[in-house]
């Protein structure tokens, strides 16, 4: 009998810490969104007096300093209309088509064997992907991209169908594998766009192989160990997002998600897309959960937060050791998440820097501003001003 209850204790409290885990986050995540879209989360540097952030019993710190110039490079960042959200058609993809141009492959890297996608002509661009998604997040933009552009779309280590257990999911560890994949598939100088942690990894494939990377294009992440002027320490930064948090735990997560994938996963997505009911259609419910089911994906997807000490270690080192990034650089956020935040991480450590944020969009530009991302990337690449900017004064 006590055995018995013990066991539906146990039963009744995970169901109830992962019910909290799904649908409080949600406005949680909506809060801190709402938040970052508004320009000086923490009031910019004013005066003599350098702002501070409270750290919990009357404890402060100095923010990031920020200066005047460096608020009205925030503020110049051209907002670029969601022109998807007028259009009926903005989401469809012809899947014949696309299985016409786009095929799967794995090839062994070390003891993995990554999973990817590639299709399309021209030079060639590696596109990687965040958590909670796999390859299939750049589904509506590949076509997009295909006639001008090679594309090699993979599967992160460990995650979905690229197999084999990853040592490490630390940034730079990752960008060595990409790297070596690319070396593979004859690429010996590309592009990189990165989205979510394939943006740090990106990051971190600039700084150990500058010579091979031809342009890089971040979007929708944080870079970790780097500051955030005029808002806030890497640190605290971080710990503004409670998924970070409670991803970095050991156990603890595959513990209280496994089972309720569908459910857990759903709940980042309902929070981070902005027009959830018409941009994230079924099929990416679908696709993503089957990749985080597969043997290991949940594992490797929560040490992506795991390795965030290290990799803001490495970061840090990188800064040090080399300097700033001297290719072109990129930053693209949705207005209503991250917002300005990664543009302020990356103005002070790019010589070659521009930027642009999406209106009316929040995490998942590619799946809810298809062909204005694809258009931004073209244009990025192809070494074109962003087209179709609004100004953002005024903006709230």
């Amino acid at each position: 009998m006590i055995s018995a209850l013990t066991l539906s204790f146990k039963r009744t409290l995970a169901s109830t810490v992962v019910a909290t885990l799904v649908f409080l986050p949600i406005a949680a995540d909506r809060g801190m969104a709402q938040a970052a879209s508004r320009p000086g989360l923490v009031a910019p540097a004013t005066g003599d007096k350098a702002p501070s952030e409270e750290l919990g019993r009357g404890a402060t710190v100095a923010l990031p300093p920020t200066s005047p110039e460096f608020e009205a490079r925030i503020k110049a960042i051209p907002l670029i209309p969601n022109e998807d959200l007028i259009d009926p058609r903005a989401f469809d993809v012809d899947q014949a088509a696309f299985d016409r141009v786009f095929s799967h492959h794995r090839l062994p890297v070390d003891n993995l064997r990554i999973h990817f996608v590639m299709g399309g002509k021209g030079p060639p661009v590696l596109l990687l992907h965040g958590w909670p998604t796999s390859w299939y997040e750049w589904w509506r933009v590949m076509p997009l991209l295909a006639a001008n552009y090679t594309l090699v779309v993979p599967d992160l280590p460990g995650i979905g169908r690229s197999e084999g257990s990853p040592t490490t999911e630390r940034k730079r560890e990752i960008a060595e594998v990409m790297l070596r994949l690319m070396s593979q598939l004859g690429f010996e100088r590309f592009s990189v766009v990165g989205h979510d942690w394939g943006t740090p990894t990106g990051y971190a494939m600039a700084y150990l192989a500058p010579e091979r990377i031809e342009k890089l294009l971040i979007s929708e992440s944080t870079i970790p160990g780097l500051d955030v002027p005029g808002i806030a320490s890497w640190e605290r930064f971080n710990s503004m997002w409670w998924h970070h948090l409670f991803h970095m735990q050991a156990g603890t997560p595959e513990l209280l998600v496994t089972g309720r994938e569908r459910q857990y996963l759903d709940s980042k997505y309902r929070a981070w897309v902005f027009n959830y009911e018409k941009a994230f259609t079924p099929d990416y419910l679908d696709a993503f959960v089957t990749a985080y089911t597969q043997p290991g994906s949940l594992t490797a997807g929560f040490g992506l937060y795991r390795a965030l000490d290290d990799d803001a270690a490495d970061n840090r080192e990188f800064l040090k050791a080399k300097g700033k990034l001297k290719l072109p650089v990129m930053v693209v956020t949705g207005r209503y998440q991250v917002n300005d935040g990664l543009q302020r991480q990356i103005i002070p450590v790019v010589d070659d820097y521009r930027g642009a944020i999406i209106d009316d969009c929040q995490h998942f530009l590619m799946i809810e501003a298809p062909h204005t991302f694809a258009r931004i990337v073209d244009d990025f690449l192809q070494g074109r001003p962003v087209s179709k900017a609004a100004s953002r004064q005024g903006q709230p």
